[in-house]
């Protein structure tokens, strides 16, 4: 576990704005020093805070913020769609041993036009929380109390790592797909809160990227013979999401 804080200030917040908390002010910076921001796959610098205060809640306030570390590369594998491997899937040993025939065509597929799609844009990185689920939130009412899960954090576009979170972010247990009204909502909600809207080619990264997790969760879920709950979720969903995509 990265010896970061997990514990946040209790405040009322919705979903988005808890999002922006975390992942606003390392997308600012990228957008503030974007010509240090070649690639997600460079040597790009990520953000860290120079005080103890907490987080604020304007993402253009930087004043605490330097520039020192490399990128935390390489991302976890459910959102590690910008590897270099020669197949749509990462190279991953304990999952690449196994029958690759068992997925289903359609898993693929969607894995591989989500991917395309994100990677044909080129959005600078920012730094962020990359395993955004609700069984990794604690709430005091209805307000969030606590953010679990440090150790997976991702150097990726700040939309397409918002997007990930719209399609997961419902998962109380076995991760699968939030309904599409559910992402919208959820996109619409950060950007509302992140006080920027996102460019056409953004959004549509956001939607592409809402599918990776998924296809990687059922792909394991077939390996494995388990049963498949984002398999199904994401046979139900994918042309909607792709169409939103434009992949």
């Amino acid at each position: 576990m990265l010896p970061l804080a997990t514990r946040a200030r209790p405040a009322r917040t919705s979903i988005g704005s808890l999002m922006v908390r975390y992942l606003g002010r390392s997308a600012a910076i990228a957008a503030q020093n974007s010509s240090r921001h070649v690639g997600c796959g460079s040597s790009s610098v990520c953000a860290k805070r120079r005080s103890g205060r907490s987080p604020g809640r304007n993402p253009a306030a930087l004043s605490d913020l330097s520039p020192i570390h490399k990128a935390p590369l390489p991302n976890p594998r459910w959102v590690r769609w910008d590897h270099a491997d020669s197949t749509v899937w990462p190279a991953i040993d304990f999952l690449d041993g196994r029958d690759q025939s068992v997925v289903p065509a359609y898993v693929v597929d969607t894995a591989a036009r989500a991917r395309g799609r994100i990677l044909a844009v080129g959005l600078p990185c920012v730094l962020g929380h990359a395993d955004f689920e609700a069984q990794n939130l604690r709430w005091h009412g209805r307000d969030v109390w606590t953010v679990h899960d440090w150790d997976s954090l991702a150097w990726q576009p700040e939309a397409a790592l918002v997007g990930a979170a719209s399609g997961a972010f419902a998962s109380a247990g076995p991760p699968t797909l939030a309904p599409i009204d559910s992402s919208d909502a959820f996109l619409t909600a950060y950007q509302d809160r992140r006080g920027r809207v996102f460019t056409a080619a953004e959004r549509e990264v956001a939607w592409a990227a809402s599918l990776w997790p998924a296809a990687h969760n059922a792909r394991w879920e077939t390996l494995h013979g388990d049963a498949p709950v984002s398999g199904d979720a994401l046979r139900e969903q994918a042309a909607g999401r792709l169409r939103r995509a434009r992949a």
